[in-house]
Order: structure tokens, then C-alpha cells, then sequence
């Protein structure tokens, strides 16, 4: 697999900071030249990532919030190759929780055609870092991916990565079929997935780490977008990298509270 060197662009100073991982990937975009990064996208991510102190505990402070409710419906915004809808699909699984039946799908969107058409191979590519983060969690004896003792190459048919730089420090895994088939892949706009949004106050929304990669005007009709769809207790969840560009102070314009949980708001 092809591996980026500049997940992260200083923007004031014109410089990169490398870095190398396997489930990273970057192309440049010039309808969002205006955006923090520049025009810069990054498919960057990996499976229960640290923007969640506890990906189990907080799927179901999640679930419970929605138990009045007869149907949940849950999206992954920016889900790259499916690593974000896989860790949500995995904590609600092992729920304990009935109202994790609630869930009949996970809808992940992505307007990235090459990293979607990787995710939609029911495959993911992991590095050693990646896979022991997993059995971290998840037990040595873990069942949601399994090694394929392959590699499979990103394919790259329409937006050609830059700065890339060749590793091996990866192997391509097969997702378990049960969680395959609870994410439903499109390729859309998160403007488009946002606006076609039909909330009865039962919607979590996932959209880490994916608005500082709008341009500014298509922030702002984002977050406008989230606050009219999105009813009263609906839910919306931010990562690390988001405070870039403020956004919990953005969604707490319009109309979101923060919750217990760090990085997680509610709609008011």
C-alpha cells in the first residue's frame, strides 16, 4: 500500500509534519483550496480511534439516550475505509444493550470513490499498530478482521494520492461478514448525506475529523444544515483533530451541547 508523509499541514507556517501509517492516504482537492488545509483531504483514520475515551461505554450512553425510541439511526460522515462504521458496528454487537437492535444500518459516506470502492471489497488494510489496538480491546482471539497474508493496493482510478511513499508495514484483513453488512457505503457530499437527514429525534451523527476539510462557506452551511435536521436530543460526535477550526464552539452556536462524554453533543 502507498502511504502519505503529510497527514498534518501547518497552515500558518507552510509545513508538514510526518508521519507514516498504513490506513493513511491524501489527495488534493482544489474546490476546497480555502479550507484549513488547503485543499488538502486526508483519508487518515483507524480503527477505535482515540477521539472516543471509551468506544463501548459511549456507543451505549448513546443507546440509552435513544431508548424511547423505536428505530436509531446512526451516520458515519467522512468514513474513509470504513474504519469509524466498523468500530460502531463492533461496540453495538457486543451491547449488552437491547436498543442496540434498534440500529438497522449504518450509513457511511465518503465522496472519496477510490476509498470507498476499497471499503465496499469488504477488506481493510491495518498495520501492526492498527490490529494491536484492536486486540487491545477487542481480546488476542478477536473475530472482526481476518489476515488475508496479502496486501492489497489502494486503487487510485480517480483522485491520485500525493507525497506518497511505499511500506510494508501492513497487511489487508477481511471484515467479518456480520459486520460488513451492517454499513451501507455511498458515495456522497456530507452536505448531500446531511440534508437528506429525516430525524424523529433518534440520530447520531459521527462527523470526526471531516468539516476542516470544507471550505469555509461549506462549513458554515454544514453546521446550518446539522442544526435544521437534526431535532431535539439528536446526537453529533467531533474528534481531536476538529478543534483546528473550533468546532465545538461552532456547534455550541448552533444549538448543540456538549455531554458528558468528550467530544460528543447534543442536539437543544
Amino acid at each position: 500500500m502507498k502511504i502519505l508523509q503529510i497527514p498534518n499541514y501547518d497552515v500558518q507556517n507552510n509545513q508538514v509534519s510526518l508521519s507514516f501509517r498504513s490506513t493513511n492516504r491524501a489527495y488534493y482537492d482544489k474546490t476546497v483550496k480555502d479550507s484549513y488545509l488547503s485543499g488538502i483531504v486526508s483519508n487518515y483514520t483507524f480503527p477505535f480511534r482515540d477521539d472516543f475515551d471509551d468506544w463501548f461505554g459511549n456507543i451505549d450512553f448513546i443507546l440509552n439516550n435513544f431508548k424511547n425510541k423505536k428505530n436509531i439511526n446512526i451516520y458515519s460522515l467522512g468514513c474513509s475505509d470504513g474504519s469509524e462504521p466498523y468500530s460502531i458496528g463492533i461496540a453495538l454487537i457486543k451491547s449488552n444493550m437491547p436498543d442496540a437492535k434498534k440500529v438497522r444500518s449504518i450509513i457511511a459516506t465518503d465522496i472519496d470513490r477510490d476509498i470507498l470502492e476499497l471499503a465496499k471489497s469488504g477488506k481493510i488494510n491495518l498495520s501492526y499498530e492498527n490490529i494491536s489496538r484492536i486486540k487491545e480491546l477487542l481480546g488476542e482471539n478477536q473475530d472482526y478482521f481476518y489476515d488475508e497474508k496479502d496486501k492489497l493496493k489502494m486503487p487510485e482510478k480517480w483522485k491520485p494520492s500525493i507525497r506518497m511513499l511505499e511500506t510494508d508495514d501492513y497487511r489487508s484483513y477481511k471484515v467479518k461478514e456480520e459486520l460488513f453488512k451492517m454499513i451501507k457505503y455511498r458515495e456522497e457530499n456530507i452536505l448531500e448525506t446531511v440534508n437528506s437527514i429525516k430525524d424523529d429525534s433518534n440520530t447520531f451523527v459521527a462527523c470526526r475529523n471531516t468539516i476542516p476539510y470544507l471550505s469555509i462557506k461549506n462549513q458554515k452551511l454544514f453546521l446550518h444544515l446539522l442544526s435544521l435536521k437534526l431535532k431535539k436530543n439528536s446526537m453529533v460526535a467531533i474528534g481531536e483533530f476538529d478543534k483546528q477550526i473550533n468546532l465545538a464552539n461552532k456547534l455550541m452556536e448552533e444549538h448543540f451541547a456538549p455531554t458528558k462524554i468528550r467530544n460528543l453533543f447534543i442536539k437543544l
